[in-house]
């Protein structure tokens, strides 16, 4: 093989260096899509960020109308046991009262 003259040198290392800008380029639109890719993912977390907040509230909301409805049933349920009592104590009292008259009816 002879020996390589000077242009040929050159001429090699013109050629690597046209490679070596074209993969240069071809990595800066790889790193391109990459931000660009990046950026939507962080456009996408923080959209789920925003649902979860949401998400928390409403929770937090129906937890607050649970015990609201648990609270309204209890005093419902209250209500309800002291409207029976009262009318219970009622009778009693009615029935202790018919008996006493019946007590000192009967005795003249």
């Amino acid at each position: 093989m002879p020996p390589q003259t000077t242009t040929d040198i050159i001429r090699k290392l013109g050629e690597s260096v046209s490679a070596l800008f074209a993969q240069v380029e071809h990595g800066k639109e790889g790193l391109s899509r990459v931000e660009a890719a990046q950026e939507k993912t962080t456009d996408a977390v923080q959209e789920l960020r925003t649902q979860l907040a949401v998400i928390r509230e409403r929770v937090d909301e129906l937890k607050k109308v649970i015990e609201e409805s648990g609270r309204r049933k209890f005093s419902l349920g209250q209500g309800v046991l002291c409207a029976v009592l009262g009318a219970v104590i009622a009778l009693a009292g009615q029935i202790a009262v018919m008996y006493l008259k019946a007590l000192l009816e009967a005795k003249p």
